[in-house]
C-alpha cells in the first residue's frame, strides 16, 4: 500500500494561496499602490511591461485626474461648510472653545491636503526611485542566497489595510450615531470631508510606514551576510 507523507491542499489552504501570491516586490506592495491610486494620493498603478514581462511602477492618466478631481471636490466641501459656519465640532459643544477648535480643524485640513493631496505628486518620482532601488537591492540579495518572503510582506500589508480599515470605519460609525442620537442632520459635504480626511491620512500614515519598515527589513538581509563573513 502507497503512502503519502503530506496530505493534499484544502480548500482554505489554495484560496489563501491565490490571495497570497506575490513573487516579486511589485506584487506584494499592489494592495497599497492601488489604495493610494484609488484614494488619489500617488498617480502610479502596477503593471507588466510589454517587453519583458516584469511588473514595473506606471504614471497613468487616470491617476492624475482622479487626484485633480479629489482636490477639487475636497476643496468644495471644505468651502461649503465654510459658507454654512458647519464642523463636526460644533455640532457635538457650541461654544467659544468649539468655535476656536473649528477654526484650527479647517486650517488643519487645508494644511494637510497640500501636505498630502499636492506634495506626493510633485515629489512622485523620488517615490518611485525609491521603490526601484529596493527591486534592485531585492536582486543582489536573491544572489546572495537571502531572498525577501513577499508573501510575508503582501500579509502584512493586507492585514494593516483591514486593521486601519476597521479603526476608520469604527471612528466613522460611531460619530454618525452619536449625531443621529442628538437629531443632528451634517450635509453631505461635511460627512465627506470628514470620512475622507481621516481615510486618507490614515492610509497614507500607513503607506510610507510600511515603506521604511521595508528598508529596515532589507538593512537586516544585509546585515546577516557581513556578520557571516566576519
Amino acid at each position: 500500500m502507497l503512502r503519502h507523507d503530506s496530505a493534499p491542499p484544502r480548500c482554505w489552504q489554495l484560496a489563501l494561496r491565490r490571495i497570497f501570491k506575490a513573487q516579486d516586490f511589485y506584487g506584494s506592495i499592489r494592495p497599497m499602490i492601488g489604495m493610494a491610486l484609488v484614494l488619489g494620493i500617488t498617480p502610479y498603478s502596477i503593471c507588466r511591461d510589454g517587453c519583458q514581462g516584469e511588473q514595473v511602477v506606471r504614471e497613468s492618466w487616470y491617476g492624475f485626474a482622479n487626484a485633480i478631481s479629489r482636490w477639487l471636490l475636497i476643496a468644495y466641501c471644505y468651502l461649503y461648510t465654510l459658507q454654512q459656519k458647519e464642523s463636526l465640532i460644533g455640532y457635538f459643544m457650541h461654544n467659544h472653545i468649539s468655535q476656536l477648535s473649528a477654526r484650527m480643524h479647517d486650517v488643519a485640513g487645508i494644511v494637510a491636503g497640500i501636505v498630502i493631496l499636492i506634495l506626493p505628486l510633485f515629489l512622485r518620482r523620488h517615490l518611485r526611485n525609491a521603490l526601484e532601488k529596493l527591486v534592485r537591492v531585492d536582486r543582489h540579495l536573491d544572489h546572495l542566497s537571502f531572498p525577501i518572503d513577499y508573501r510575508q510582506v503582501q500579509y502584512q500589508i493586507l492585514l494593516v489595510l483591514l486593521l486601519v480599515s476597521t479603526l476608520d470605519s469604527t471612528i466613522i460609525i460611531v460619530c454618525l450615531v452619536c449625531l443621529s442620537i442628538m437629531e443632528v442632520k451634517p450635509t453631505f459635504q461635511l460627512i465627506f470631508s470628514m470620512m475622507y480626511e481621516l481615510i486618507i491620512i490614515s492610509i497614507t500614515i500607513c503607506m510610507f510606514c510600511l515603506l521604511a519598515g521595508s528598508i529596515q527589513r532589507r538593512f537586516k538581509k544585509l546585515h546577516k551576510p557581513l556578520t557571516y563573513l566576519t
